[in-house]
């Protein structure tokens, strides 16, 4: 999902750009990487710690060493949600951005 989200924005901001010239970057700037960024900051914050947990679980079941694994499992469910909100906030952040700005960039 975020390769494809990432294409439909790099070809609507084209689009903005091409048709508009420094407007349609502005329009860009606001519209699409302000939310963007916001997401990609939760989504490598929960990548990681998902990671760390997997290894941790990985390390359990084959090589029998458990060092805090259970600690780690609750720490990525903590991540996990709060990653989980800080997206909802950045995607609630953006349709209000297209709200307030759509119409004043596509006039």
């Amino acid at each position: 999902m975020p390769v494809l989200r990432g294409i439909s924005i790099g070809c609507v901001s084209a689009y903005l750009y091409a048709s508009m010239g420094m407007r349609g970057l502005l329009a860009n700037l606001i519209l699409f990487w302000l939310p963007a960024i916001l997401q990609s900051v939760f989504l490598v914050l929960f990548t990681d710690a998902a990671l760390d947990t997997s290894t941790s679980l990985f390390r359990l079941n084959f090589l029998e060493q458990a060092t805090g694994a259970g600690t780690k499992i609750s720490r990525c469910l903590r991540i996990f949600v709060v990653s989980s909100l800080g997206m909802l906030l950045a995607a609630i952040l953006e349709g209000l951005l297209a709200v307030i700005f759509a119409p004043v960039f596509l006039k």
